[in-house]
């Protein structure tokens, strides 16, 4: 008989996490008004599934995201959260996709707690634009707004590059300091012709301003690099995207994920918007599970994964089966959320990206003109005008908001405005029943009105002066609220 090999040493384990539901903070979003415009839709109305592993994720925040800590068993979390051990095992599977967690075997079952990773929400994120129908001019125009300011902040933070300096290239998720910039650049780098894809004759020296901290040189050459890719793009490509392999629309890289995800991760490289915005139907389950190899059991977990990834809906009765749909922006509202949670993303870091995007593209609808959003931003004016101190008008500053971003008509800039909204609203909800000094609702208000006074007319000057009213009166209830714990729910966006 040959030798037995040794059993590897197990690693100690963290101790149990009794993780109890954080009610107050899942009840502050998930029925907020807030949320459910920038979502365009109300939490709730997924399934249970859903429901039960965002209920985990604020618990989880509610602890501090406890990296490497173990929840369970599996019969406690269901009875804590008052759901059956099936649904929480289908909210394990939502979360693991999702990065925040996985499954743990055994007698005591549960989940461990993972750190999301930047590189799979940015996966996620850039595989939503692509079933959501980004073209290859709103990513080039979304990279213009973005590069440029992202590479100023990382030469402002003159941050060492631990690349050799003959490689010519730039780990940009690693220089900028903020995760909003940070995944937005990841995100749009999933697209043929980004940074780190194409390397241009100015990347030595913009490489080299960015590391001597000239922050707007490092900014004049981002530009300039960029449009030199750019114009390689069109010339190699046109307008439309070049056939080539599609990116994994989820994360395979961890040795835990099952058999599940990556089946889902298959059927989602297969997806293209034009069948989801014809709702092509992929099949009934079993076809599905003939046709990618797999089991009837580990096809419906697939399709649960899909489905809360937003991009296939399950249909009864008559030519029924797996149906492709556009995801909403809910959906990839929730897929990014549990990295930037564990990021410990500061308020200040996403009012600084959101004031950012607002800025330009306030300025932007102003120079393009109201068009057939005329009458709709006449009316949020007429109302902000008339009840000026209603509490409930900061939903028609967010209705001008969401009218602006369909003025320029970028769905990238969209989708990325709404990732960071969302989530500075989910996390600092319930905080918003402490009440500064200064009610900012008047001035929020009278800067909305200036807004769209530039639009209209067609001034960006005054619109980009609403604008900085805007970011100013935030801040200064900031201010004046930092004791009390209270965040900025509004802000610009």
């Amino acid at each position: 008989m040959g030798q037995l090999y040794p059993r590897p040493a197990q690693p100690a384990t963290s101790p149990i996490l009794a993780l109890n539901p954080a009610t107050d903070r899942t009840a502050a979003w998930m029925k907020t008004a807030n949320y459910a415009l920038i979502a365009t839709e109300m939490e709730d109305d997924g399934g249970l599934g859903a429901i039960t592993a965002a209920a985990i994720e604020d618990a989880l925040v509610e602890q501090d995201w406890p990296v490497n800590a173990v929840c369970g068993p599996e019969s406690m979390l269901a009875s804590n959260f008052g759901v059956s051990v099936r649904l929480v095992r289908q909210a394990f599977r939502i979360l693991e996709i999702r990065g925040a967690c996985r499954m743990r075997r055994g007698p005591s079952g549960g989940l461990v707690v993972q750190n999301p990773q930047r590189a799979d929400a940015a996966r996620a994120l850039a595989s939503h634009m692509r079933w959501t129908g980004a073209t290859p001019a709103e990513v080039w125009a979304a990279r213009r707004l973005i590069e440029p300011m992202a590479l100023r902040r990382a030469a402002i933070n003159r941050r060492h590059l631990d690349l050799p300096l003959d490689t010519g290239r730039l780990p940009l998720g690693s220089l900028v300091g903020n995760p909003c910039f940070a995944l937005a650049l990841d995100s749009l780098e999933q697209f043929p012709g980004g940074l780190c894809e194409t390397v241009t004759p100015l990347r030595p020296d913009l490489r080299a301003a960015v590391e001597r901290g000239e922050d707007e040189r490092a900014a004049c050459l981002a530009l300039a690099d960029l449009e030199a890719r750019e114009a390689d793009y069109f010339r190699l490509h046109g307008p439309d995207w070049p056939r080539q392999e599609p990116r994994q629309a989820v994360n395979g890289n961890d040795p835990h994920r099952n058999l599940a995800t990556a089946v889902a991760r298959r059927i989602g490289a297969d997806v293209r918007y034009e069948r989801c915005r014809d709702h092509d139907r992929l099949g009934s389950l079993p076809d599905l599970a003939q046709r990618y190899d797999a089991s009837l059991a580990v096809m419906v977990e697939a399709v649960r994964i899909l489905e809360d990834l937003g991009v296939v809906e399950s249909r009864r009765g008559r030519g029924g089966g797996v149906v492709l749909s556009v995801p909403s922006p809910a959906c990839i509202m929730r897929m990014v959320h549990g990295f930037l949670a564990a990021a410990r993303l500061d308020r200040l870091q996403c009012d600084d990206f959101t004031d950012a995007l607002n800025t330009v593209v306030i300025e932007q609808a102003a120079t393009l003109g109201a068009g057939g959003h005329m009458r709709a931003l006449e009316s949020i004016a007429q109302g902000m005008e008339q009840t000026p101190s209603r509490p409930s008008n900061l939903l028609l500053y967010l209705e001008m908001m969401r009218g602006i971003y369909d003025i320029v008509g970028n769905g990238v800039l969209h989708t990325l405005i709404r990732c960071i909204a969302g989530h500075k609203t989910r996390i600092y909800a319930r905080d918003i029943r402490v009440s500064p000094r200064h009610d900012p609702t008047q001035d929020l208000m009278r800067a909305g009105q200036m807004i769209i006074r530039g639009v209209l007319t067609g001034d960006p000057a005054t619109a980009r002066q609403g604008q900085d009213i805007t970011a100013a009166t935030c801040r200064q209830v900031q201010a004046e609220v930092t004791g009390t714990g209270t965040r900025r729910i509004v802000g610009s966006i």
